[in-house]
């Protein structure tokens, strides 16, 4: 399936709505480039996400135990509490955090000024 939509985005012409049976080399490794990234920023919002939603999970069951421990005075459980507080995974949520955020703000200039380059393209070569 992905081969036939490769083939198709490189060899559709948009502007002209015509179809292109030749594809260089050069839009063929264009389009894989832009694709690749895209997948990149898929992959890495997926796992942002998880990240957010472990850390928030293990944040409010050692919160809830914490409660509980004070509630009924149980010091044992408290200590058994912050023992189990993931710091790792804390950290790497930051890190991942302002490292994707970034990446996805990096691809997204990217993405819109080839846009915004394209559209001019598009528009001169209208004028003439």
């Amino acid at each position: 399936m992905k081969c036939c939509y490769c083939y198709w985005y490189v060899c559709f012409n948009r502007s002209t709505n015509q179809w292109n049976n030749t594809i260089t080399l050069t839009q063929l490794k264009e389009y894989l480039r832009k694709s690749a990234s895209l997948h990149e920023v898929r992959t890495r919002k997926i796992i942002m996400i998880s990240e957010y939603i472990a850390s928030s999970v293990n944040a409010i069951v050692i919160g809830g135990i914490e409660v509980v421990a004070a509630v009924t005075y149980n010091e044992k459980l408290a200590e058994e509490a912050v023992k189990r507080i993931d710091i790792g995974g804390y950290i790497s949520t930051i890190i991942h955090l302002f490292s994707d955020i970034r990446f996805i703000s990096k691809i997204k200039k990217d993405f819109i000024e080839k846009s915004i380059e394209e559209n001019y393209k598009e528009k001169l070569a209208k004028v003439k």
